[in-house]
């Protein structure tokens, strides 16, 4: 039997050609009888490489993919200083190869029957088109599982250069910066995980970052990830440093040192704005535009090296969902803690990385399984007797039911 096409590209992007031919082998399955088959995105196959050198991602000019180098002191120490403006070019961006579709889920309040229906092509009226000379590309979220936190094998979360441990906590890569994301994200409340920084002779970045984070390059890249790098100490964004900040963040950080990062987000008040960034299955996996996110007024990140505050990294981040992150350079490699028990205690308030399994399932809010009471997100269910408590928190997935292009959202708030 033939081996089957991998759908990772030897750039690391997800292959466009094999995602569209799986769609239609769902589609003609569905058409034949066989039920609905939903695409799901599978770990790279094993025989596109987690590191090396011959099959590594060729960079667009100017991407920051090489960190300082201590043996060369000609080495540009900082490449990302180098790079013009507050704004990366944003055709550099990870599967670039992919191309820009208006695919989205139309997130609009209606009081129609939830019956589930063949997926249809959506009407493209229900969603007005973005400014396209002030839209930005975003990548489509995929829903949290309700399965540990780990460092994700999926390629869309996970550079192919990033090699993971089997437990899926400890990462490293041989070549220049990549990046690597967790398996589940965040978008509102107070969220603590914590490293322990391994021996090596490379470096590393750790922090947060949104899925449309370039994973072809270093945390802090881009306008959608926040990284702190070890050596110099210092802080990233957009690819340029941090010029105010607190004066602790210089001393770095290296082999043997605990560093712990805490999120704070303020409760979303438009949680349509969001789920509508939800990966739709029946569709390929491509970016799509979008109005340019805004900055939330009271989200700020912060970091600790060895249980002590080093003051607040970032403020004002842009609305979304964040996910832990690490950038390995030369050998970097860390292992990822998230929790419930940690080697230094999170802040008070802070909320262990490990319960975001239980956060709602967008997919429930986006199917109008789940409601906001005010209060919590309540299982809408539960009113007939059909369900208890609130938002599913099985072990395997979410019990929503999203019923593809076309159905029409319920989404409780906002």
């Amino acid at each position: 039997m033939a081996a089957a096409a991998s759908p990772i590209a030897s750039n690391g992007a997800p292959r466009h050609d094999i995602l569209t031919q799986t769609t239609s082998t769902a589609q003609g399955q569905q058409a034949s009888g066989g039920g609905s088959v939903a695409l799901q995105i599978q770990p790279e196959s094993p025989a596109v490489p987690v590191v090396g050198n011959e099959h590594e991602a060729q960079l667009p000019s100017g991407t920051p993919s090489e960190g300082p180098d201590k043996t060369d002191p000609k080495r540009k120490r900082d490449t990302e200083s180098q790079m013009p403006g507050q704004q990366p070019p944003k055709a550099k961006r990870q599967r670039s190869a992919l191309k820009p579709t208006n695919d989205v889920y139309p997130l609009e309040e209606s009081t129609k029957s939830s019956k589930k229906s063949k997926p249809t092509t959506p009407d493209d009226s229900q969603t007005p088109p973005p400014d396209l000379a002030n839209a930005v590309y975003l990548y489509p979220d995929d829903d949290n599982p309700r399965t540990d936190v780990v460092m994700s094998k999926q390629p869309i979360h996970r550079a192919p250069q990033m090699a993971l441990s089997d437990e899926g906590l400890t990462v490293m890569c041989d070549s220049g910066y990549r990046m690597a994301k967790a398996s589940h994200g965040v978008w509102e409340g107070k969220w603590y995980y914590e490293v322990l920084v391994n021996e090596h002779s490379g470096h590393t970045r750790i922090g947060w970052s949104q899925i449309s984070g370039d994973l072809q390059a270093p945390c802090g890249y881009d306008q959608f990830s926040y990284g702190y790098r070890d050596e110099p100490g210092t802080l990233f964004h957009c690819s340029a440093k941090v010029k105010d900040a607190p004066s602790d963040y210089a001393n770095g950080y290296g082999p043997g040192d605990v560093l712990g990062m805490a999120i704070s987000l303020p409760q979303c008040s438009d949680m349509a704005d969001l789920v509508q960034r939800l990966w739709n299955p029946y569709k390929d996996y491509v970016a799509y535009p979008s109005e340019p996110p805004e900055p939330v007024d009271g989200s700020e990140i912060s970091y600790y090296k060895n249980g002590k505050p080093l003051g607040i990294a970032f403020r004002k981040l842009l609305k979304g969902k964040y996910y832990p992150a690490i950038s390995s350079y030369r050998g970097g490699s860390v292992t990822l803690n998230f929790g419930p028990e940690f080697r230094c205690p999170p802040p008070p308030g802070f909320s262990p990385m490990f319960e975001a399994k239980y956060l709602v399932s967008w997919t429930d809010i986006a199917a109008g399984i789940v409601k906001w009471d005010g209060v919590q997100w309540r299982d809408v269910r539960s009113e007939s007797g059909d369900a208890d408590g609130v938002a599913s928190t099985d072990d395997s997935t979410s019990s929503g039911s999203w019923d593809g292009p076309g159905s029409e959202p319920k989404v409780g708030r906002g």
